[in-house]
């Protein structure tokens, strides 16, 4: 009885317990007493990060202030103003506004980080997403977000055998997933069958949205708007057979879609309503949620078709994160940055939603079992190109979008519109 109450009183006593007053100090924290002001794009991965600011300020010593808002509260006044808001030390910016803030952000390659290619592993970067943090040659921050335009469709409609052997009888050539315009219009008609399903889903709600979506179709049409230098090459043709073509698309789309944005076609495809879209990988959590979606499990992302000649026609649009140039504590944010892209952080958060800049992520197979878009977003990337680099990018992006949806309300004729068009573009000084 002695000895095991011996045992058991051993069990409990600390061997390494000594007085408080020999203690050794801890070790300073790198950041300790210092404050991080992050202002972020309001989305599922910025959500996720903010539910795991204690580790970072529990690693560091620092405290993180970070404030979450909506796009047109970051880049709307930025039409009349070229400032970001005072006193923040990072942000996180889209791919096409990286030109209008360079002159407020820290170049990447003055982050005061030694060896940032071990750092933040950039080889292991999607090069294109890479590309899109630069401006005239100079990157601006770090990959955060890897985000582009996805060809999403109902493979269990696509591999059924009576529907491919209907759509061969009718169009002469193998369903698959469309190549070509041609091919994608000949889809959309053959699996228009209102009101339960229905070939397409727009974006026409007037927004950045209805630029993409623009720019998407005008690259299926080997339009290229991305050189500003050479719209006086603008053939007015052209544009015209492109907004006829999307007048056919919203024709095989459900009704009343005529002022739709990424909810209303996340909702219809999710529904089991569509056979196939354009859209975001931050969507497609839904689309394969058995709670929200009753289409989970039979749908398939891959690059969007190609223009006539091979144009690529998938948009980019990555999302960054920058450092202001005017921050006090540039290392603490380089420091933030590189835990935010870190592996072990990633893999965490790509189940939260977000889209992963990194190909060993974007291959890995136990997260493509859990979201099987992610081999999509790398064939889209290898097919994609960005939206113009340039100060002044919201006027560009106004102008497509007022003439995009002047056609689908019918408020000019596609040949007006495209004559307008190619004037606004001429009389545009982008720079």
């Amino acid at each position: 009885m002695r000895l095991h109450r011996l045992i058991s009183l051993l069990a409990f006593a600390s061997p390494f317990t000594v007085p408080p007053h020999l203690k050794a100090a801890e070790p300073a924290k790198p950041f300790e007493g210092q404050t991080l002001r992050v202002l972020s794009y309001y989305d599922t991965n910025s959500q996720a990060i903010s539910s795991r600011l204690s580790q970072f300020e529990e690693m560091t010593g620092a405290s993180v202030n970070f404030r979450m808002i909506y796009g047109d509260e970051i880049y709307g006044p930025l039409s009349q103003d070229t400032a970001l808001p005072h006193g923040y030390d990072a942000v996180t910016i889209d791919q096409p506004f990286i030109a209008r803030l360079s002159s407020q952000l820290l170049p990447f390659d003055q982050w005061p980080i030694a060896n940032k290619e071990a750092a933040f592993d950039l080889p292991d970067f999607i090069p294109q997403a890479l590309r899109d943090t630069e401006y005239q040659g100079v990157s601006y921050g770090i990959p955060i977000n890897a985000n582009v335009y996805v060809y999403t469709y109902r493979m269990d409609l696509f591999s059924n055998s009576v529907e491919r052997n209907d759509f061969r009888a009718l169009y002469g050539y193998e369903l698959r997933p469309a190549r070509n315009a041609q091919e994608f219009l000949d889809i959309a008609r053959f699996f228009n069958r209102p009101p339960h399903l229905y070939g397409f889903a727009p974006s026409t709600e007037y927004s950045e949205g209805t630029t993409v979506e623009a720019i998407w179709l005008f690259n299926m049409f080997d339009i290229n708007l991305l050189d500003f230098d050479d719209y006086q090459a603008l053939r007015v043709d052209q544009v015209e057979s492109a907004f006829k073509y999307y007048l056919e698309l919203i024709k095989l789309s459900p009704p009343k879609s005529g002022d739709w944005h990424n909810r209303d076609k996340v909702n219809y495809y999710s529904r089991g309503r569509i056979a196939q879209m354009m859209s975001w990988p931050s969507f497609m959590d839904k689309f394969e949620s058995p709670v929200f979606s009753l289409v989970a499990g039979r749908n398939r992302y891959t690059a969007s078709p190609r223009g006539i000649q091979g144009t690529r026609s998938a948009i980019s649009g990555t999302w960054s994160l920058g450092i202001c140039k005017d921050s006090e504590n540039v290392a603490l944010a380089a420091a933030f940055a590189e835990w935010w892209t870190s592996e072990k952080l990633a893999k965490i958060f790509v189940r939260k939603g977000m889209n992963p800049g990194k190909v060993s992520l974007l291959r890995n197979e136990a997260l493509l079992y859990e979201k099987p878009w992610l081999n999509g977003i790398i064939q889209s990337f290898d097919e994609s190109v960005s939206r113009p680099k340039a100060i002044n990018y919201e006027h560009f992006s106004q102008i497509i979008s007022d003439h995009f949806t002047a056609v689908i309300h019918e408020d000019l004729t596609p040949r007006e519109a495209a004559k307008a068009l190619k004037k606004a573009l001429l009389s545009l000084e982008l720079k």
